[in-house]
């Protein structure tokens, strides 16, 4: 039987990285011995413009977000 994908060290992108719980999740898979790329607008990754996501994901075998994408307001009429 073949191991898991994550059973596997692996290179994983985790958006959203300095969120509430991006910072868990990337602790988790250091812990578990993965290299990640923990991408956040501080880092210089913005998933909502795409600045900087080409560099951040180039060699990326898995990608896990927790980016909460803001929504602007819907204005009833």
């Amino acid at each position: 039987m073949n191991p898991s994908p994550l059973q596997t060290p692996m290179k994983i992108a985790v958006a959203g990285a300095t969120g509430r719980v991006g910072r868990y999740v990337v602790g988790v898979l250091k812990a578990e011995g993965h290299d990640v790329v923990a991408m956040s607008r501080s880092s210089g990754v913005d998933v909502v413009t795409g600045q900087g996501l080409a560099e951040a994901l180039t060699g990326e075998e898995w990608l896990n977000s927790t980016a909460d994408v803001p929504q602007r307001p819907t204005v009833k009429s």
